[in-house]
């Protein structure tokens, strides 16, 4: 039952952010979904079972936040300066 409660407590940030996004309702939950996605990547702490890994030893411990806001940050400048040529 205790798990149950976990799941609950954690499901209304994401209801949250779904609804408070004013007309991009799709948007934010696309966005949630990707977060989500990015955080389970990795190996799991209570169970010590790895989770979308693949094989690959560089992903057990999971994708780093730095370098997670590095790439979004790269990838923006890039398609700003993309578009700006034309």
């Amino acid at each position: 039952m205790k798990h149950i409660n976990i799941l609950m407590v954690d499901d209304h940030p994401i209801i949250i952010e779904g609804s408070s996004s004013k007309g991009q309702f799709l948007k934010a939950m696309m966005m949630v979904v990707l977060g989500l996605m990015l955080a389970s990547i990795g190996q799991d702490s209570l169970s010590d079972i790895s989770r979308f890994t693949f094989g690959n030893m560089n992903l057990s411990d999971g994708i780093s936040f730095v370098l997670i806001v590095m790439a979004t940050f790269a990838m923006s400048e890039a398609l700003t300066i993309i578009l700006k040529r034309n």
